[in-house]
């Protein structure tokens, strides 16, 4: 899903720099974000690896998605680094609310990009 040296990268470089609490709030709102994006991906363009030519360019779509992707990033980490930095106790227990509707967020997300693969597989 998102393994490789850019992950263990960010995964040393957050733990390198932050306390634990704090670290694996964000390391877990990465992997979660991921497999969003990917999730959202195949919602969006939904077809079998390897089924299609690929198309060069991407124009301004991408991005938008980037940019789009980017804000999301900073709303999340900002409210994840500052409730636990600054709030303490309280804090923790928002970051893992947070944590927790980011969560289920992917969790549908991934359904609804199944189903929508499925519907492929079984029209082939």
């Amino acid at each position: 899903m998102c393994s490789g040296p850019p992950t263990l990268l960010f995964i040393a470089a957050v733990y390198w720099q932050q306390e634990a609490i704090l670290a694996t709030a964000l390391t877990l709102a990465y992997i979660i974000q991921a497999r969003v994006l990917i999730s959202l991906y195949l919602i969006v363009n939904p077809r079998i690896p390897l089924s299609q030519i690929t198309q060069p360019g991407g124009g301004f779509g991408g991005a938008a998605v980037g940019l789009a992707y980017s804000l999301v990033n900073l709303i999340v980490y900002g409210m994840l680094f500052g409730s636990i930095h600054y709030l303490g106790l309280p804090g923790v227990l928002i970051a893992a609310a947070i944590l927790l509707m980011l969560f289920a967020a992917s969790c549908l997300a991934n359904r609804w990009a199944s189903s929508r693969l499925t519907g492929l597989e079984l029209a082939s």
